[in-house]
């Protein structure tokens, strides 16, 4: 039976999934860095922007890091899942190819010719193989992003957290320096 063994250590499913394995993992990888990183800045920078001027009379410093976190992890996440899955189906594709041609004992245990995994053969391959596991993929990366997007909006905020802790220890009310600029962008009166 040419298939008994196939799924066995040094089979053919073996083979090929150890190899699609690296793929995937190669791809989040690179995900991590290229997509979460841009999700993560546009996120800080929304967010900064937002809450600044959400909270330009709030004084409790916590308060206005939950809501930063909350809203952060909610933009970089979403962000992240909106671009991530096209891109991951790219990466796996392109890991899978160079894997797959680095390794040509993989390819012939297959029965399939070289010449036949072109790109519409390793797309077909790609969604068989990912199908599911996609959104698994893709949820690590939003994970990522959501972890790291924390970190970078408490470095953006930590003055106005600091100037927020300052007044509260003197006992005034909080009022944000640029709340009443006639050139910000802010008006007098936000409203409710």
């Amino acid at each position: 039976d040419e298939g008994a063994g196939a799924d066995e250590p040094g089979g053919v499913k073996a083979n090929l999934r150890n190899v699609v394995a690296v793929a995937v993992d190669r791809a989040v990888r690179d995900l991590i860095q290229t997509v979460s990183e841009r999700s993560v800045t546009i996120a800080v920078t929304t967010t900064r922007e937002l809450i600044m001027r959400d909270f330009a009379f709030e004084g409790d410093a916590d308060k206005m890091a939950a809501a930063a976190h909350a809203l952060a992890s909610d933009l970089a996440g979403n962000m992240t899942l909106v671009t991530c899955q096209e891109h991951m189906l790219r990466a796996t594709g392109n890991h899978l190819r160079a894997l797959l041609s680095a390794h040509p004992s993989v390819i012939m245990s297959l029965s399939v010719p070289p010449a036949a995994l072109g790109d519409a053969a390793v797309n077909v391959m790609l969604q068989n193989v990912l199908g599911e596991n996609l959104d698994v993929a893709c949820l690590l990366v939003e994970k990522a992003a959501m972890d790291r997007v924390v970190t970078a909006i408490d470095d953006a905020l930590a003055p106005a957290y600091e100037a927020r802790r300052r007044v509260a220890e003197s006992g005034m009310p909080f009022v944000s320096p640029t709340a009443y600029l006639t050139n910000s962008r802010w008006p007098a009166a936000l409203p409710e």
